[in-house]
């Protein structure tokens, strides 16, 4: 399962690049508020900063044509590997099939239930992004939906990937993982404490007791 950062600030995602093995970036109109990123610029920043890893970004117009005239625009400043995120409602997909059809990379987003899911992949999106969370909240079966959405995929032999938005606790992240979902875009947040644990940090202190113990003054291996 690949990890791919939800934010657009780009001091955080270098912070959490320098510790995971970030796959990529996603944004949307919300992240983009969180981290006061007005212009197209910024992003680019961030596309750069990237290199030949993800960037997806979601569209603002509602109406097919119009969301295709903001993709290829987006496209045309950012770059052609940039994964367009279009939410799937019918004029979402109307827009997915016109952006396949110029070979644009798509995320379908804001995906709730299976069979929009299942449209989209129909239509050829890359990715399917189930709002875990978001759903949980709704009916208490976020995680049961993206395991669902997987497998309706993998049983139609649709090639189009899932990847699992919308996350607050890391057991939601780990069993994406223990189902086998191909991604997940996480918050920074999230990402922070992927890793706390107060045991480790006992473990870790315990040992550097034991070895200031026995080596007095030495404070590393190296001064061995």
């Amino acid at each position: 399962m690949r990890i791919l950062i939800d934010c657009a600030d780009i001091e955080k995602i270098k912070e959490m690049d320098n510790i995971y093995p970030l796959h990529g970036v996603t944004c949307n109109p919300t992240i983009l508020k969180r981290a006061n990123v007005s212009s197209l610029t910024e992003l680019k920043t961030i596309k750069n900063y990237l290199g030949d890893r993800e960037l997806h970004v979601q569209l603002i117009a509602t109406e097919s044509k119009a969301m295709v005239d903001e993709a290829l625009y987006i496209l045309d400043k950012l770059g052609k590997d940039v994964y367009i995120k279009v939410p799937v409602d019918k004029q979402g997909l109307i827009a997915i099939k016109l952006l396949k059809e110029r070979k644009v990379n798509v995320t379908a987003t804001a995906i709730y239930d299976p069979m929009q899911a299942y449209l989209a992949a129909l239509v050829n999106a890359d990715y399917v992004a189930p709002y875990v969370n978001r759903i949980e909240q709704i009916s208490g079966n976020g995680i049961e939906t993206a395991c669902l959405i997987s497998d309706i995929l993998k049983k139609n032999h649709l090639l189009c990937q899932v990847i699992g938005a919308s996350f607050k606790r890391i057991d939601q992240v780990l069993a994406m993982a223990q189902h086998g979902i191909d991604s997940v875009t996480l918050s920074y947040e999230l990402l922070s404490t992927l890793l706390d644990n107060n045991y480790v940090d006992k473990a870790i202190k315990a040992f550097i007791n034991d070895f200031e113990e026995i080596a007095g003054y030495k404070k590393t291996m190296l001064d061995l």
